[in-house]
């Protein structure tokens, strides 16, 4: 574990020295070959972070979602305190879920159409042979995995709304989550992509719905979908 040291050494982490567990993980981390610099930095942040060190605890986040964070807009962590870890958790989901099942299983991804309280636009069409066609749009807010995120807003658009459900594959779903970004601050994050990169939104909204925006909706992301969802697989949820 010399080198869990040498990098605790470069960080205002000095709690994490003494903790054998802790210098298990970094040195781990060395291992991997993740950067020394950042390193230091995640542990001096661990250290001074007590929900942070807890996730980190609790395996609830990874190394690799706290760098890609820091990569892409390390000043999250200031201007974002009470909803960074839990970007963290989510990154760290995705993650994991890119590691499991087949690329050729399907996701369902879920949006809240119509309400008299809260209304949210038609933009999804389904036929009765549950084919699926999109309106043109500014964004598109939807959510994936289950419906906790969905029936919220469903409850919270008010009396008329709907769900609308449809299939894409498990490959085009991790490619969506691997490039997503934190929607606070999205258009100065490295990953930003000229306004492609899906935006994780509504993380303190729900635990584990999880609610996605595509910007450039015209220009890029209702075409990606319509080129490779399942048609066939649309429903209007009761």
């Amino acid at each position: 574990m010399a080198e869990a040291w040498d990098v605790l050494d470069n960080a205002d982490a000095t709690a994490l020295k003494t903790d054998a567990w802790w210098l298990s993980k970094i040195d781990n981390w060395t291992t991997l070959e993740y950067p020394a610099n950042q390193i230091s930095k995640a542990a001096a942040e661990i250290s001074n972070n007590s929900a942070l060190k807890a996730s980190f605890e609790a395996e609830e986040v990874i190394f690799d979602a706290w760098k890609w964070i820091d990569d892409g807009i390390p000043t999250l962590p200031q201007g974002q305190p009470t909803t960074y870890v839990n970007y963290l958790r989510r990154i760290t989901t995705y993650r994991r879920q890119k590691l499991q099942g087949s690329p050729d299983d399907v996701v369902p991804y879920y949006r809240v159409q119509g309400g008299e309280d809260n209304f949210s636009a038609y933009i999804v069409q389904i036929d009765s042979n549950g084919n699926v066609s999109f309106s043109s749009a500014t964004w598109f807010n939807f959510s994936t995995d289950n419906l906790e995120h969905a029936n919220y807003y469903k409850n919270k658009n008010g009396e008329g709304a709907e769900i609308y459900k449809f299939d894409v594959p498990k490959w085009f779903d991790d490619l969506v989550k691997e490039h997503a970004i934190p929607q606070w601050s999205a258009p100065k994050n490295a990953f930003y992509q000229d306004g492609n990169a899906p935006y994780i939104v509504d993380v303190n909204v729900t635990d584990n719905g999880h609610a996605f925006t595509f910007h450039n909706w015209n220009e890029f992301w209702k075409t990606e979908l319509m080129e490779n969802l399942i048609q066939g697989s649309g429903e209007i949820l009761p």
